[in-house]
């Protein structure tokens, strides 16, 4: 019975130094995990007024966005935008992603 009891001991005293060696934590130990939230980068600069579709010049510009761990949150927002450049009357307008759907599809 003692020699099982030593067995167990050294055993445990064994899997806890690799543990701790090789950095692998138990299941009821929390690892630490600091939490990041998704951030959006600066925006692209707007293409060149030259991409034409329909009756309308069309520029566009993009952004990316860091990646969230550790239950951050999500990024919101568009990631591309498209702006009508000759209008006109010297004004662009500016659509985000989820209102493109009003200029046709061939141009975005």
């Amino acid at each position: 019975m003692m020699a099982a009891v030593r067995l167990y001991v050294t055993l445990a005293v064994v899997l806890l130094a690799t543990c701790f060696h090789t950095g692998h934590a138990f299941w009821w130990s929390r690892s630490s995990c600091s939490r990041v939230h998704c951030r959006w980068l600066s925006w692209s600069s707007w293409g060149s007024c030259s991409y034409y579709c329909s009756k309308y010049n069309m520029q566009k510009r993009t952004r990316s966005h860091t990646s969230r761990s550790c239950g951050g949150r999500s990024c919101s927002g568009p990631s591309k935008q498209i702006r009508i450049c000759s209008c006109g009357y010297g004004q662009c307008m500016t659509f985000p992603e989820s209102a493109v759907r009003s200029i046709p599809s061939q141009c975005c």
